[in-house]
């Protein structure tokens, strides 16, 4: 009986000692852009954006593994004759919430186009992507702005760092809000 024990923990103890493969990763991705954040979708895809790879908007690249990337293609588009944004489109994060994506990021504005004579700085904006991701829903949604007055409460965010006190996940509290009507 003490052989059959001794022989069994032997057999498990050289199973713990198995080589597994070792897996290698091609870097840097065949990518243009810098900013880049991935999304782990609830279908298993994994979606990655950025700043650049495209003139006044974004590209998105998708992967079922995180080592081959296809090229999506542009899935916004700023700076048009229609758009509300006009420049610096940069830091783009996707999110995911309740089966919709939401796209959230910087740009320049103009205070809509031809009815205000003056430009933004830049602030983050979402807007609910299609599910397919060829255009958007809606109209983007101001998530972050600069205080208008002293008594404005973003004062208060935007007059410590960051950094201070307990962490605010981005998109906390938005996933009620950002359920935008076209």
């Amino acid at each position: 009986m003490k052989t059959l024990v001794a022989l069994i923990f032997l057999l498990n103890l050289s199973g713990c000692m198995a080589v597994r493969p070792r897996e290698t990763f091609n870097n840097p991705l065949p990518v243009a852009f810098g900013d880049p954040y991935i999304l782990k979708a609830s279908d298993g895809s994994y979606y990655m954006i950025g700043t650049g790879g495209v003139r006044d908007g974004f590209k998105m690249y998708s992967s079922a593994d995180l080592k081959e990337w296809k090229d999506e293609g542009r899935i916004y588009q700023g700076n048009t004759e229609s758009s509300w944004n006009v420049a610096n489109f940069w830091a783009p994060e996707l999110y995911e919430i309740d089966g919709r994506f939401y796209l959230l990021f910087s740009a320049d504005w103009a205070l809509a186009k031809g009815l205000f004579n003056e430009i933004e700085e830049s602030w983050v904006y979402g807007v609910e992507m299609k599910p397919d991701f060829s255009g958007i829903v809606g109209e983007p949604k101001l998530l972050l702005r600069p205080p208008v007055s002293m008594s404005d409460p973003q004062t208060e965010w935007e007059s410590r760092s960051v950094t201070a006190g307990p962490p605010k996940p981005a998109i906390a509290g938005l996933s009620s809000s950002m359920r935008w009507k076209s």
